[in-house]
């Protein structure tokens, strides 16, 4: 049986559990105590925006298809991000790690350098980490260089894919490099892949 959008839903604690068993499982994410409230919120919220009456249903529908899975997973992932987040981190990683590396692989060739944003959500992190190591990182140009970014949602991923950024999430940003970004008419700051010249 289906509910109306904004009808309440049956969802025990023994479901709740269920789900977030199945989750854990499937993506090594741990919602603990700590996000009970949010986790049951968002559930039930997703819950009566897709019709399901009971946990069970939800549950039955999460177990036989992927895509309904995905869709939950989507509403609980917390994506709020923006380029140069933590300004410390990229400050310590332009004076400090950076010039560390460059003296340390001065004279290897090539010159390697490889970076994992895990969890990256939509993107801003990758490109903030791009356009520091392109603005600080002696000679460029000569390293090879790749930025691998991971995140489990989907719908994220295809944002950064895209490299489409309006609003807050380019309130942070300082400076950007020609071969990087650059700006619209439309105040939208636009983001092609990172990678050294010749790739």
């Amino acid at each position: 049986m289906r509910v109306r959008q904004g009808q309440a839903v049956s969802l025990s604690e023994h479901e709740l559990s269920e789900i977030r068993m199945l989750i854990e499982e499937r993506t090594g994410i741990h919602f603990d105590e700590s996000r009970e409230r949010f986790f049951s919120a968002r559930v039930q919220e997703h819950m009566q925006e897709k019709g399901f009456e009971r946990g069970t249903e939800l549950l039955r529908s999460m177990r036989k298809g992927s895509s309904a899975y995905q869709a939950l997973l989507e509403r609980l992932l917390t994506q709020e991000t923006s380029f140069f987040r933590y300004p410390g981190v990229y400050e310590a990683f332009e004076k400090r790690v950076l010039p560390e590396l460059h003296v340390k692989k001065f004279w290897k060739n090539p010159r390697v350098l490889r970076v994992w944003s895990a969890g990256c959500s939509t993107g801003e992190e990758p490109y903030s980490i791009a356009i520091t190591i392109a603005d600080s990182l002696a000679n460029a140009d000569a390293w090879d260089l790749e930025i691998l970014a991971t995140d489990i949602g989907r719908h994220a991923l295809d944002h950064g894919e895209r490299g489409v950024y309006n609003g807050r999430s380019i309130a942070s940003v300082r400076h950007a490099t020609p071969n990087t970004s650059r700006q619209s008419p439309h105040h939208k700051l636009m983001l092609t892949p990172f990678a050294p010249p010749g790739r």
